[in-house]
């Protein structure tokens, strides 16, 4: 039997304010089998986002709320994740930029050098590489 159900995405800022209002589309679905998997996508746009950094990771709520589209008020099924905007790119120049600031790469090639303990190699020694590298 064809089922329609309907969906929509609501963002909440980090201070808990609905910065994008649900707006619903139809899912035309075959409900054969209940526990179908259907992929949605949408493109959401925020004005003037809140940018998460490490000083202050701010974060937004993304809530999947599903509906019958006969009835958009009874909720049939939601779900949120977590997610902070924040801008990426690398720069064959000058390297990696968070959020339009310069931050230096750092690391090491972990290869076999400590034969001794094979692949498992113990927090302590990782801890000894790191304050190596930062003298």
């Amino acid at each position: 039997p064809q089922s329609d159900l309907c969906f929509t995405f609501q963002v909440t800022n980090p201070h808990g304010q609905v910065v994008r209002d649900p707006t619903y589309q139809s899912l035309h679905s075959q409900q054969e089998n209940p526990s179908s998997t259907i992929t949605v996508h949408d493109h959401i746009t925020i004005d003037n986002p809140e940018i998460w950094t490490s000083a202050s990771p701010l974060m937004y709520q993304v809530d999947l709320i599903l509906t019958s589209c006969q009835d958009l008020s009874t909720e049939l099924d939601r779900v949120s994740v977590h997610h902070g905007i924040r801008k990426i790119h690398f720069d064959p120049n000058f390297g990696f930029f968070l959020n339009d600031q310069r931050y230096k790469i750092r690391g090491f090639c972990d290869h076999d050098t400590f034969a001794v303990v094979g692949m498992a190699v113990p927090d302590r020694i990782n801890l000894f590489r790191v304050s190596f590298f930062k003298e």
